[in-house]
């Protein structure tokens, strides 16, 4: 068991192609007792562990792992600063955001936290690899397609798909740099139609009160803003 969660971890960092010497922060998604972050480590990367599993979480702390660790359900979301890490890993678990363990659990809502969550927290460009074993077609797709509409682009990359034991199931991801760009323009271009509404409200704001709802209107008008 542990000779394979090394060896998935090994294969992660393969699929994110990081470039030599680069100094990164990695997500390590699942990390549970942090083997997968041990290996992080021998690559002299930084890494941030999350785990929903506070006795696993415990068991890297009793061994010194390097990295820090937190305990966060990832299908309830999670919060850091924009453009944190540069990569993000994850071995044997998000196939768990695709089980209703609980009748309030809801796969798609789930994944879709995650997704959303990550793709705040990580650069422009990042990579993602994802190890998973999913139990149907349909868990696969309901991952990618999670995964495409928060704003990222890839696919799934299948090892050994004809071997019974040796095949392992990636989801190998990166953000769509166009998208970033236009959400952060579209941000910028609403602040600044806001701004502008504001001036104008406030230039119209001495005006007689028969002037004030007609000029209201002409403002609401120039700036986009229909009823």
């Amino acid at each position: 068991m542990i000779k394979t969660q090394i060896e998935l971890t090994e294969r992660c960092i393969e699929i994110l192609a990081i470039p030599p010497e680069k100094e990164c922060l990695i997500l390590d998604i699942g990390c549970g007792s942090c083997l997968s972050g041990s290996v992080l480590s021998e690559h002299n990367h930084t890494w941030i562990g999350l785990d929903i599993s506070k006795p696993m979480l415990n068991i890297g702390r009793e061994n010194s792992v390097e990295g820090d660790l937190l305990n966060i359900d990832i299908g309830q979301g999670f919060a850091f600063r924009p453009g944190t890490f540069d990569y993000a890993i994850s071995v044997s678990a998000i196939q768990w955001l695709c089980v209703a363990e609980k009748k309030k659990d809801n796969p798609l809502k789930r994944l879709k936290n995650f997704f959303s969550s990550l793709y705040k927290c990580l650069v422009i460009g990042a990579r993602c690899a994802f190890q998973f074993y999913p139990d149907n077609p349909q868990q696969i797709e309901l991952i990618t397609k999670s995964a495409i509409e928060s704003g990222f682009t890839g696919g799934v990359v299948v090892d050994f798909p004809h071997s019974t034991k040796k095949k392992n199931t990636f989801f190998s991801c990166k953000l769509d740099i166009l998208r970033k760009v236009l959400m952060k323009l579209l941000k910028m271009f609403l602040k600044l139609k806001m701004m502008k509404m504001k001036m104008m409200l406030l230039i119209i704001f001495n005006k007689e009160e028969k002037e004030k709802e007609k000029s209201i209107m002409k403002v609401f008008i120039k700036v986009g803003i229909g009823f």
